[in-house]
């Protein structure tokens, strides 16, 4: 957990009170910082969930647009948590799981430091000799 945001990358696109509304349950008025960290490995699950397809993960240097997508969807979930996921967060969400299937698919890439697995991109195609030529066909 925490391969690609932390805590405070989430309290930067999300106000302190809002996190905590978000997930304080028990009513202590504090941050639950374990909900947090479930979000967080959450995210960064989903995003592997992706990216393994093609690259090593978890991707180290992280990326921005991975660290984006990360908080994007880790904030969704404790949206999600409430039901209360307004019309932006879905949109930021569907965004971000939009540009994850993409990289996956080789659509975008993550740039020249993004580690590619060594045997997702390669193509092997093997076959036996031929058995009839154009020539031995004409007989027919």
């Amino acid at each position: 957990m925490g391969n690609y945001i932390t805590k405070t990358d989430i309290i930067e696109q999300l106000a302190e009170e809002s996190l905590m509304q978000l997930t304080d349950d028990e009513g202590i008025g504090s941050v639950n910082d374990v909900r947090v960290d479930a979000a967080i490995e959450d995210s960064e699950g989903e995003v592997d969930g992706y990216l393994s397809v093609r690259y090593a993960c978890p991707i180290s240097p992280t990326p921005k647009i991975i660290k984006k997508c990360a908080v994007d969807i880790a904030i969704y979930n404790l949206y999600a948590r409430r039901d209360t996921a307004n019309e932006e967060r879905e949109k930021r969400y569907k965004n971000a799981v939009r540009f994850l299937e993409n990289a996956s698919k080789g659509v975008v890439t993550l740039g020249a430091d993004a580690p590619i697995r060594e045997d997702s991109a390669r193509v092997s195609i093997e076959s036996a000799d031929r058995l009839w030529t154009r020539k031995d066909l004409d007989n027919y």
